[in-house]
């Protein structure tokens, strides 16, 4: 750091470069390495083998690591004293060192800004020289709009920092892609190598089997004539083995008929024997039954004597009952006529004044008795009726 009219000068530092380098080159050493050694493992495994199989596809590696320095965090400067004008003159050269602490200072516009400032820093220091230290005011106006100046530029300073950074680790990271490319580009090589060697080895192969070929061209033709000869066999061979098998077949229907002829016959003398035995059976039934009919037709004949002397005896007895009922019948009335008179008579002589009287009025007055006509003995005997022959109670 160096100052300048008051102003402080961030310079590079040569450690840091160093440091950076030798991140560089570690981070590059670890992408070279196994390169190298498989390099060495290729020439010496080609050497040692004609076959070899080509290797797998590998995905490219990620960015490398971040550099092992990080920077600290940024501090916003403390504000400035507006009542000593001379240590508000020397804030932008204290705040400076804090500015810039980046890999890269020396970078156009920081630099065009930092002449700038330093240029407006000379011109506005003149005047106020020469003018009058009581105007106080003034000066103070002027620290304000460096101090808001330098926030302005210490905001630039970081975003610049930010973008290097971001740069730097792009730069990393395209390194590491480019020795990965290079690397698979040496596989390739190598590849290619081996797919030349063995497309001359498969070359060299099929001219030695073309050679066996055109050596082996008349035992072709003399396995096509035994293809084609045992093709003849094999269709005869089906021919006789469909013709055995049709044979079997007819047996086996000979064999079906046969039986089933034979099945016949059986059930044939079977039925037969069968039909003279229900035959034999049914005359006899039919013997007994004739038998049985005669006798029952003999009993019926008795039956039937019999009965007709039965129906003449009761036809007899029937006209001596009707008859009978006929005379029965002319004495019932003969009774009944008896009786009408006999109760006609006793009405009369029973008969008196006050019960015509009561006869006549009609119904009976409340507190009057109900009187009999006639005797209770006469009631005794009941009057028959053509419905009810046995008497009616009157």
């Amino acid at each position: 750091i160096q100052m300048e009219n008051n102003v402080a000068v961030v310079q590079p530092t040569p450690h840091l470069k160093n440091k950076d380098l030798n991140v560089r080159k570690n981070v590059q050493k670890p992408a070279q390495s196994p390169t190298r050694g498989t390099n060495a493992e290729i020439a010496t495994h080609l050497s040692q083998k004609k076959v070899r199989e080509v290797p797998p596809y590998r995905e490219p590696p990620g960015p490398a690591s971040p550099p092992l320095r990080t920077l600290p965090p940024y501090r916003d400067p403390p504000p400035p004293n507006l009542n000593s004008p001379g240590r508000s003159q020397f804030v932008h050269g204290s705040g400076s060192p804090h500015v810039h602490k980046d890999d890269q200072p020396s970078s156009s516009n920081s630099m065009k800004l930092k002449r700038n400032l330093i240029q407006e820093f000379q011109d506005t220091k003149v005047p106020t020289q020469s003018v009058n230290p009581l105007s106080v005011t003034a000066q103070n106006m002027a620290t304000v709009a460096y101090t808001q100046r330098y926030v302005e530029l210490i905001r630039l300073v970081n975003k610049q920092r930010d973008t290097i950074n971001a740069q730097q680790a792009d730069l990393t990271k395209f390194d590491a892609e480019i020795l990965y490319w290079e690397t698979k580009s040496r596989e390739q090589m190598h590849q290619m190598d081996y797919i030349s060697q063995e497309m001359n080895r498969i070359e060299s192969t099929g001219r030695i089997i073309e050679e066996q070929l055109k050596e082996l061209a008349h035992v072709e033709e003399e396995s096509e004539i035994v293809r084609q000869q045992e093709k003849t066999l094999k269709s005869e061979i089906t021919l006789l083995r469909s013709k055995l098998a049709n044979c079997e077949t007819e047996l086996l229907q000979c064999k079906n008929k046969i039986r089933l002829v034979m099945e016949e016959l059986a059930m044939e003398q079977h039925n037969i024997s069968r039909e003279t035995d229900e035959r034999q059976i049914m005359e006899r039934k039919i013997i007994s039954e004739v038998e049985h009919l005669q006798n029952e037709v003999e009993q019926a004949k008795r039956a039937t004597e019999l009965a007709s002397q039965h129906a003449e005896s009761l036809k007899l007895e029937v006209v001596n009952l009707e008859s009978a009922i006929v005379e029965k019948k002319l004495q019932v009335e003969r009774l009944v006529a008896d009786m009408k008179e006999a109760n006609l008579q006793s009405l009369a002589v029973a008969c008196s004044d006050e019960q015509v009287k009561s006869l006549l009025e009609g119904a009976y007055k409340p507190g009057s008795t109900r009187k009999m006509i006639g005797s209770p003995r006469q009631l005794e005997t009941a009057v028959p009726t053509s419905k009810n022959p046995h008497g009616v109670w009157v």
